[in-house]
């Protein structure tokens, strides 16, 4: 079962750290490019261990993308999350994105 205050703290915390990615100063969003790599591919493997039909490989994406990316990607392993009724991934997740945030500064 998945606890509201778990999925509206996810909510928050992806929503933090995509308007960080979007509105990083292009002389500093290089050094995001990993950590947040590190990042999606943690969501991605969430939804793919949820049984997500979507995940494949994660591209490559522009460093003005990773937001954008990182959006879609938490928004696909929320709706699986909800379908599945399971609020582990979400417990998980949302500690991958709070590192990624600090990360980021």
């Amino acid at each position: 079962m998945i606890d509201r205050e778990a999925l509206e703290e996810f909510d928050r915390e992806l929503g933090r750290v995509v308007d960080r990615l979007r509105s990083m100063p292009i002389t500093r969003i290089g050094a995001a490019v990993e950590p947040s790599r590190t990042t999606a591919l943690a969501l991605l493997e969430l939804s793919a261990a949820l049984g997500d039909p979507a995940p494949g490989p994660l591209p490559r994406v522009e460093p003005i993308a990773l937001g954008d990316q990182m959006a879609v990607l938490g928004h696909d392993l929320r709706h699986v999350a909800l379908e599945r009724d399971d609020g582990r991934p979400i417990a998980e997740a949302t500690g991958v994105l709070v590192r990624l945030r600090r990360q980021l500064g």
